[in-house]
């Protein structure tokens, strides 16, 4: 089990690293916000990283998957990799992850050219009708598999 208190340190250096950067980038476009964003990324990938694959590989060595019920997580992803094709997936995430990095490159591109504070208004507002039709997009994406889910639930309820 993890430390609550390195939790809460890279859950911090998670938000403070890349507005660090973003600070950084500000003042000086050059070594100093690429490392610290390079930095603010390691720590959010390492985390990721351990949360996905180290906690799962310890609870597996003493509780080997076979001996017990699948947990929620387990279920879930058994019931998306049945109800929807790869494609559906992938474009459901990416429906969410394109309005991201499309915010993030807009503000990168209104700080580094200099632009007034006034140009990233629309970059926000951008944003959020980009993410809104992302959110649209992945819910009808996901479609099948959120009628499978709510069925599956039902039918947990019902057996209890």
């Amino acid at each position: 089990m993890r430390d609550p208190r390195g939790e809460l340190l890279l859950g911090l250096l998670g938000w403070i690293l890349p507005i660090l950067a973003a600070v950084a980038a500000i003042y000086d476009a050059g070594t100093l916000a690429l490392i610290l964003a390079a930095a603010a990324l390691a720590v959010i990938v390492g985390n990721t990283a351990y949360d996905a694959g180290y906690k799962t590989g310890q609870r597996d060595l003493i509780d080997p998957p076979h001996l017990r019920p699948l947990t929620e997580v387990e279920r879930n992803r058994l019931l998306m990799r049945a109800t929807l094709p790869r494609w559906r997936r992938w474009l459901g995430w990416a429906a969410i992850v394109v309005p991201q990095l499309l915010f993030l490159v807009s503000v990168f591109t209104v700080i580094h050219y200099g632009g007034s504070g006034w140009l990233l208004l629309p970059a926000i507002v951008l944003f959020f009708v980009s993410l809104g039709v992302g959110v649209w997009a992945m819910e009808w994406l996901w479609k099948p598999f959120t009628k499978a889910q709510r069925e599956a639930r039902r039918a947990r309820t019902e057996k209890k």
